[in-house]
């Protein structure tokens, strides 16, 4: 479990215990905060008999008056002493518990009970890796992020609202994005950030260097400071130097990893095929170009490859001067 100070008091998890909201992994991080200690069974007992029965004593919380509140609520929580219930990271940290609470009781006056809920959305989530894990996650707007051993990525709380905007502080991840034409997906690197609006690309980021690899669609590589770019397309890679503040050179990526395909274009597919297989297929229609293909290409030989395509996409091909020529299955 992540043993950030969130987890010492999970304000997210018992918001959604409250409203019946947890989700298979939150209810199993939940049931893992309550066992972890006996004291955090008999908090929560008190927290749900707050949520059930709300808070009565209105004319402390008018005065707003924060020891007032803090000693309003500490006692109907029952809590003999303030400081020795607080979390020794909430102690040191800028938020400390008693600040809190106090500030919860004052809201409370003119939010209501729903409180709780609201934190949650105010929070950002963050995701990451262990040493030898892999994890996949898939965001709000249908986004999927895998990442790799010894990753760090935050989700802002408003993102698929006002922007599309994770923030990734440190490992490798790669991103199959969903197209959506209003809002550009960005990943925040710090002094960079890499912006797309519906493809495939894989981020590594180090203390010295950042490398972005595209695998199909088109993403551009800013440096925020002078807003200096690099597009990169299908194949195309190029890296950031942190220290030195400079793009590298764009290179070609040629590996069979550009034959996993998920719901990318044709247009996209051939591109890869062309530079792994470096053999020249063509399109009788442009309209076609826009079919979506879902196939693993991985180690499939050339011509195995050119069939799984017209079957899944109810094509067919001729040949000519060795160059494939794919149409319209009539």
């Amino acid at each position: 479990m992540d043993t950030s100070p969130k987890y010492d008091f999970p304000w997210e998890l018992i918001a959604d215990s409250l409203s019946g909201s947890l989700s298979v992994e939150g209810e199993l991080q939940f049931r893992q905060w309550l066992a972890s200690n006996p004291d955090n069974k008999e908090k929560y007992a008190r927290l749900h008999e707050l949520w059930e029965n709300g808070m009565v004593d209105y004319q402390f919380y008018q005065m707003a008056n924060e020891q007032e509140a803090w000693n309003a609520l500490k006692t109907k929580l029952s809590f003999k002493d303030a400081t020795r219930d607080i979390p020794e990271p909430f102690n040191k940290g800028q938020l400390d518990l008693k600040r809190y609470f106090s500030f919860a009781a004052i809201l409370m006056l003119f939010i209501g009970i729903g409180f709780l809920i609201s934190i949650m959305h105010k929070n950002p989530t963050f995701y990451e890796t262990a040493y030898s894990e892999q994890k996949e996650i898939t965001l709000p707007d249908g986004s999927n992020i895998v990442l790799k051993p010894q990753t760090k990525i935050k989700v802002l709380p408003d993102f698929n609202k006002t922007n599309r905007t994770v923030i990734m502080t440190s490992g490798e991840a790669s991103f199959k994005v969903m197209h959506h034409i209003e809002k550009t997906f960005i990943v925040d690197l710090g002094t960079t950030h890499v912006e797309d609006i519906g493809t495939s690309f894989t981020i590594q980021k180090g203390k010295r260097l950042i490398n972005v690899s595209v695998s199909s669609g088109k993403v551009s590589f800013v440096k925020i400071a002078t807003n200096e770019t690099r597009e990169l397309t299908a194949g195309k890679s190029v890296t950031f130097n942190i220290q030195n503040v400079s793009f590298g050179k764009i290179t070609s990526v040629v590996n069979e990893s550009l034959l996993d395909f998920n719901n990318t274009p044709l247009s996209d597919v051939i591109d890869a095929l062309q530079k792994v297989y470096g053999k020249k297929i063509e399109l009788s229609e442009i309209k076609i170009a826009q079919k979506k293909l879902t196939a693993h290409l991985v180690g499939v030989p050339y011509n195995t490859a050119i069939s799984v395509i017209c079957k899944s996409l109810n094509l067919e091909y001729s040949l000519k001067d060795s160059v494939y020529i794919l149409k319209e299955k009539k």
